[in-house]
């Protein structure tokens, strides 16, 4: 009887009919929460809140105010507009009070209606969201049919019963009615049905438009696109990628053509909000490390972390599940975000049952988001909070064991990602989600340009390096300072003879430098400001000036020699990348901030130990690696972004093998050493560790805002009071500002993970000042672009030439802003 009651239902029905029950369950625990009259109502220990009602008359909705022209955004653009639809559906359908005149009482009434309507409709998505599991649920792969397996998720219907993990689940019956979350869980789901049943255009139309409704359909979506790209190839994911796009554009181009500001404050805000309830920036900042632009710090960490993740897979030709691309989009969102709302309970669910939907974690995860939404409605109620009488403490654990979870969940699905040859999910079901993609061939892992062979002795190795440094170094730097002293004289109309000197080389942080080197940190030195300069370019200047040496001449001195060591070892780091290292030199050289290379500046020194740090780091070596890291975090702060990508590479080269993982780590801990050190001396003599920030921000004004922010500050400078020489500079940031972006994207794309991690982060702290500020300068520190002009150069010499003749043209601009003491940045 029971066998025959299975075959007779199939798992879809059961599941919609679960659902169902649940949701009434859902709807009538709502009720006590539901506000009859008008004025305060609190009722968060009841467990039952919701927006709903709460934004419908605190928005003044019931007075007929429509959310899509309030002055500020707070919905996303279509999802405001079916708010609008339903409280017209509720007004003029159903007869309820919204009128401009509606008194309290009416509005109370009104938002009944509303509540009652808006749950209908959620419903309706709950069900839908259920049909669409069941489409792309599990289903057994033809190995596993093969091997005689019968996998319980077998059935006659074909109708996956994953369909239940969603109908069943209590993160559903706990959260489902706070908020409109299942509008675009719903369409997602949709979307995500339609790619698995090989219909990829619909579904990047329906993505898009989940995508409008709210912001976490566009994590799902890149995640999708990625996977096309990995699996199906770049024109089939550009081809969905377009499609989505394009889409995403119309639905929202009445706004964008009204009132684009408010369209662009409403994602921005989204990007870069402040800590709020729930998160880890949130309890970071209840423990006392208040970051007020998490959102930001964490959005632009989690760009530069995905982007070497999708750059590696390409290179390696890994081709991971569809499901485990999305969740590890979606939970990598929900990890870094400035907020952790209960409901977004539900998008950590759609993770798990779409990539890792197995019992420990199901289980895990319900548990832990119950037990949140339960301490968040205690903490707001006031009854878990330090001043009441409940245990506070019970909302911090609460807040880390959901987030410890959730980076569990996250650590699990990249393993699958980087592992999928050991994905236990592709060893007994196929990829319920692989839609078209199951019959692309599978893809080689691009082709790596093979290393220039070198000899086996030291000789044989380093001879054309040194040779070509020494060449290009000396030679460029002749060029350069003899312009230099041509444009000085050439310039100068009084009646003096010609002589040469080395005066106009020592201009703007130059000085600085120098005369740190003479007097060391004290308070009156660069007016309080000297923390701000690392110490071992100063001090190697100290050094070398030593037996008698002007302390300028010992600079310039420094600055040779440091070009030259940085030349050598960019010649063998671009053999190894299967670079003409010529070519890579020469590009270094002539960039067009390389006046800082010959000046007393600590760029050049910077390069001596960055370049050789990535060589040996590419090599494996370890020590070797630690100690050209270390002259690097001691030249500038940016040095410990260097660590960050060598230590990148030396865990690559190390895994697994514990021994040689505990040697890089003992080596990257010596590495910063400098730092550490310079912090301390800080300590002693201006009484605090961190003060050359301080000074940053009071003698530059360099201060963390927000990644648009300091872009937006800097484009406007055009309308602000500021000599010709300023404006043109700042318009110049914003250009090297673009192509260090391109760079990052560009060695990401190449698989080069330390550069990324390097490039990346220095971009996070440099492009999210007040104000753009020396960004062609620092873009001389990112030596890869030597690289990517050799990439886009290629084997052609009339573009080499030509390349050559443009960059030694900006390169001489340079030198004479620079030496004629123009501010060139």
């Amino acid at each position: 009887m029971n066998s025959m009651l299975r075959r007779s239902v199939s798992p879809l029905s059961a599941a919609l009919l679960g659902g169902s029950l649940l949701f009434l369950v859902l709807f009538l625990r709502s009720v006590p929460c539901v506000q009859p009259v008008p004025g305060t109502f609190d009722r968060f220990l009841y467990a039952c809140y919701s927006d709903i009602q709460t934004n419908f008359l605190a928005q003044s909705i019931g007075t007929g105010n429509v959310p899509t022209t309030a002055d500020e955004l707070t919905y996303p653009p279509l999802l405001a507009v079916i708010i609008w639809f339903t409280s017209r559906v509720t007004s003029s359908v159903l007869g309820a009070p919204v009128t401009r005149s509606a008194t309290p009482e009416a509005q109370v009434e009104a938002s009944l209606t509303f509540y009652s309507l808006t749950a209908v409709g959620l419903f309706v998505c709950f069900l839908t969201l259920i049909f669409a599991v069941a489409i792309f649920g599990r289903r057994p792969s033809g190995a596993a049919r093969t091997a005689g397996q019968r996998p319980r998720l077998a059935n006659p219907w074909g109708w996956s019963s994953d369909a239940f993990l969603i109908a069943l689940s209590p993160i559903v019956l706990s959260v489902g009615l706070i908020s409109w979350e299942l509008i675009p869980l719903a369409l997602a789901g949709v979307g995500l049905a339609l790619f698995s049943t090989r219909r990829s255009l619909l579904a990047a139309i329906v993505l898009a438009i989940a995508s409008c409704t709210g912001t976490m359909p566009i994590a799902v979506s890149i995640g999708l696109v990625v996977a096309i790209g990995l699996r199906g190839g770049t024109l089939r994911a550009l081809r969905f990628g377009l499609v989505w796009l394009a889409v995403f554009v119309v639905v929202q181009l009445p706004l964008i053509l009204k009132d684009f500001g408010r369209l662009w404050d409403f994602y921005r805000s989204q990007a870069g909000a402040s800590p709020g309830f729930g998160s880890l920036w949130y309890l970071a900042k209840l423990w006392g490390f208040d970051q007020p632009h998490a959102g930001s710090l964490g959005f632009s960490a989690l760009i530069v972390g995905l982007g070497c993740l999708f750059g590696l897979l390409r290179v390696t030709g890994r081709r991971p599940r569809v499901g485990a691309l999305i969740a590890l989009v979606v939970l990598a969102v929900i990890v870094v975000a400035p907020a952790f709302t209960p409901q977004t309970g539900l998008w950590v669910l759609f993770a798990v049952v779409i990539a890792r939907p197995y019992r420990a974690e199901l289980v895990a995860v319900t548990i832990t988001q119950l037990l949140y939404a339960f301490a968040l409605w205690g903490w707001l109620d006031g009854a878990l909070t330090s001043t009441q009488s409940g245990h506070y403490w019970l909302y911090w654990l609460a807040i880390l064991a959901r987030a410890a979870v959730e980076i569990y969940l996250l650590a699990r699905v990249l393993w699958d990602v980087l592992h999928p040859e050991r994905d236990r999910f592709g060893s007994v079901w196929s990829d319920p989600l692989g839609g078209e993609l199951h019959a692309v061939a599978p893809r080689p892992a691009p082709a790596r340009p093979a290393p220039v062979p070198a000899g086996k002795s030291f000789l044989g190795r380093w001879r054309a390096p040194l040779i070509a440094a020494a060449i290009a170094t000396f030679v460029s730097r002749f060029a350069l300072v003899l312009a230099a002293y041509c444009i000085e004289w050439l310039m100068t109309t009084d009646q003096v003879k010609p002589k040469f000197g080395w005066d106009a080389w020592a201009r703007w942080d130059a000085l600085h430098f120098l005369s740190i080197a003479e007097s060391g940190y004290g308070p009156e030195v660069v007016g309080g400001n000297a923390p701000a300069f690392f110490p071992f370019f100063p001090l190697a200047v100290r050094v070398v000036s030593a037996p008698g040496i002007e302390p300028l001449h010992a600079g310039i001195l420094v600055s040779f020699v440091s070009t030259f060591v940085a030349s050598a070892y960019l010649y063998r780091l671009a053999q190894l990348h299967g670079f003409d290292g010529d070519r890579s030199i020469v590009y270094l050289l002539l960039f067009p901030t390389g006046v800082f290379l010959v000046a007393p500046y600590s760029e050049a020194l910077f390069l001596a130990g960055a370049v050789p740090a990535f060589y040996y780091a590419q090599r494996g070596r370890a020590w070797p690696a630690a100690l050209f890291t270390a002259i690097a975090v001691g030249t500038r702060t940016v040095g410990l972004f260097v660590l960050l990508g060598v230590a990148v590479e030396l865990a690559r080269r190390a895994w697994p093998h514990w021994r040689r993982l505990a040697s890089a780590v003992v080596a990257m801990v010596a590495a910063s050493l400098p730092f550490w050190i310079y912090g301390l001396y800080l300590q002693r003599e201006r009484g605090s560790f961190w003060i050359f920030m301080q000074v940053q921000k009071e003698g530059w004004g360099r201060d963390f805002t927000g990644f648009t922010d300091g872009f937006l500050t800097t484009w406007n400078t055009w309308a602000g009071d500021y000599g010709a020489n300023i404006v043109f500079t700042w318009r110049v940031e914003i250009v090297f500002a673009a192509l260090s972006l391109a760079l990052m994207v560009w060695v990401m794309w190449r698989g080069y993970l330390g550069y990324a991690v390097y490039i990346g982060a220095t971009l996070i702290i440099g492009l999210s000042n007040a104000w753009y500020y020396s960004t062609p300068r620092l873009a001389l520190a990112f030596f890869p672009f030597a690289f990517m002009i050799a990439a886009l150069v290629g084997k052609r010499e009339r573009a080499h030439t030509y390349t050559v003749l443009t960059m030694t043209a900006l390169a001489t601009v340079g030198v004479v802003a620079y030496t004629r003491g123009a501010w060139f940045f």
